[in-house]
């Protein structure tokens, strides 16, 4: 900068000002104006872009995201390149000014054609690790894609076939580039649909007999009929966010659908913030042959990255991991706290003897836990997600942390209770009925700390019942509450808004905490309690939770 403004001291000083301060995070509430004042995310976009051709270090200053132990310091290819571009493109500029007439177009030319190349190759750079405050975040992207799109609820969804078999021709470069045939087991439907991740571009669909025509929407293809073949075969290339695939790293897990799955599944719960858990209720026949250049960890058998197998749901792993680490047990070697065989066990027994106190079945997937293979992922799997801390398919099982058995076996348990459907994350009302039910699983594991204060006295529960009411009222109040709603709103009711929320969320935690002392410590009937409301977070009824609550206890204050 220096060789070419020349005297403007002003100019360079403030230029390389800007250079160093766009490889910090300083430039993050700046960015993010246009999006949380004007709702603007392409203006956002174009200037991450700008920001990410500049940043010339591998973990920006002033991160505060850990460092992914499976991927390490985000060292793809494409920041090797701006290495090299921000030491050849300078250089050419500074030796323009050593030279005169053609030698000094001829370097001038050669700077142009390195931008080019540079901004060119940039643009394709495919599947990156982005940890920051964007959007398009590895936290914040599809939180972000899913809210602002109409709410379908496909869980009830029947497809009409099964896939009975995969064939699958992966090439993992710097992104995800797929071949994969699927054999279904009914061909004579009139239509047909899978549900494949909407970051995945899909360039063709066809059977033995030539391409066939498709529709896409989202996350969703849409094919009519398939004329008797039983086989199609997706071509489709693209990246995910948070479930990467590229040179340095893959995190594909099974219930994840980065391969073509049957029907129509919804990718995100609004509900319970987090990835809806996408297991197949039948196993299908897998065979996979990947291409790569890292070691590629899989829950079927194989070597050399070919991997062959019946599961309900194929998971891939690579980076920073290393060989088994225990009996079937995978892992990052860094990790403080690594699994051991012995603590899934004791997983398993506590499980066992819970559904005999609770007098229900235990769900197939969690009998004979301790056979199937376990795949430790990164703990920021869980940031910004409420679903992700352990997964259990037919013959693995992927967990953010495994550090003993009471604690394997209570987070187990909360993967299989889910949160009432009428209770959404989107208010402070749902977020009541999610702490509920972690204060149920508390004393449901008898982790319940009797010196806390709450413990010193008795629950009141005709002030319980109040309290409720005026949650549940506030909580109605306010559910059809929209962000331009509340815009549009002058300073005196934000504030009402305001005070209404804080009184909301203090509300709720005291609701959930009292409710579940009384009904699951204090109660004479607290089995019975258990009991019913282990078949209420396992069922799909509608009922709010509050009412159930409220029901319960009327009757033990003789109402």
């Amino acid at each position: 900068m220096a060789a070419k403004l020349k005297t403007k001291r002003l100019a360079v000083y403030s230029l390389t000002v800007i250079f160093m301060l766009l490889n910090t995070t300083f430039t993050d509430v700046l960015f993010r104006v246009p999006y949380l004042l004007f709702n603007s995310y392409p203006a956002e976009r174009m200037l991450y872009y700008f920001k990410d051709f500049l940043t010339v270090v591998p973990y920006e200053l002033g991160n505060h995201f850990d460092i992914n132990p499976i991927y390490g310091f985000p060292m793809e290819p494409i920041r090797w390149i701006l290495a090299v571009f921000w030491v050849l493109f300078p250089l050419t500029l500074i030796l323009t000014e050593c030279f005169v007439r053609k030698t000094k177009k001829a370097l001038l030319a050669t700077g142009c054609l390195i931008v080019l190349l540079g901004v060119g190759l940039f643009s394709v750079r495919g599947s990156t690790l982005i940890m920051d405050m964007r959007v398009d975040s590895f936290p914040f992207a599809d939180p972000h894609y899913y809210q602002d799109r109409p709410r379908e609820d496909y869980s009830g969804y029947e497809a009409g076939f099964i896939i009975e078999k995969y064939e699958m021709d992966l090439t993992i470069s710097n992104e995800l580039h797929a071949e994969v045939a699927v054999t279904v087991d009914n061909p004579n439907l009139d239509r047909y649909e899978f549900t494949l991740y909407h970051g995945y571009i899909l360039k063709s669909v066809h059977t033995e007999d030539g391409e066939i025509p498709f529709s896409r929407q989202g996350d969703y293809i849409s094919i009519g009929s398939l004329k008797g073949a039983d086989r199609l075969i997706f071509k489709y290339y693209g990246k995910s966010a948070k479930f990467y695939a590229n040179r340095q790293a893959i995190t594909l897990p099974g219930y994840f659908a980065y391969y073509p799955k049957p029907g129509r599944m919804n990718i995100w719960d609004l509900d319970r913030y987090g990835y809806v858990i996408n297991i197949s209720p039948n196993e299908s026949k897998y065979s996979v042959n990947i291409r790569s250049d890292l070691k590629i960890f899989c829950n079927l058998a194989g070597s050399d990255n070919y991997f062959q197998g019946k599961s309900n749901g194929l998971s891939l792993f690579a980076g920073m991991y290393d060989d088994q680490v225990a009996e079937n047990i995978y892992a990052e070697p860094m990790r403080s706290n690594l699994p051991k065989r012995e603590y899934i066990r004791e997983a398993e027994e506590i499980l066992t003897r819970l559904f005999k106190r609770l007098n229900r079945p235990e769900p197939e997937a969690i009998i004979h836990i301790s056979d199937k293979k376990f795949f430790q992922v990164p703990q920021n799997f869980g940031l910004n997600s409420n679903t992700d801390d352990i997964v259990v398919m037919s013959d693995h099982i992927t967990a953010t942390s495994c550090n003993n058995g009471p604690e394997l076996a209570e987070i187990i348990m909360g993967s299989i209770l889910k949160p009432n459907k009428s209770c959404s994350l989107r208010s402070l009302g749902g977020m009541s009925a999610i702490n509920f039910r972690w204060s149920y699983l508390k004393y449901l594991f008898n982790r319940q700390d009797e010196s806390d204060p709450l413990f010193q006295s008795t629950v009141d529960l005709n002030i319980l019942l109040e309290e409720v009411g005026e949650l549940r009222f506030l909580a109605e109040k306010y559910s059809n509450m929209d962000r331009k709603k509340y815009l549009n709103m002058n300073e005196q009711e934000k504030k009402a808004v305001y005070t209404d929320e804080r009184r909301m969320s203090d509300l709720g935690k005291i609701v959930s905490e009292k409710a579940a002392k009384y009904l699951f410590y204090e109660s004479p009937r607290k089995e019975e309690n258990l009991r019913i409301f282990f078949d209420y977070f396992t069922s799909e009824s509608e009922e709010d939770y509050l009412e159930l609550v409220k029901r319960i206890v009327k009757g033990g204050t003789g109402a």
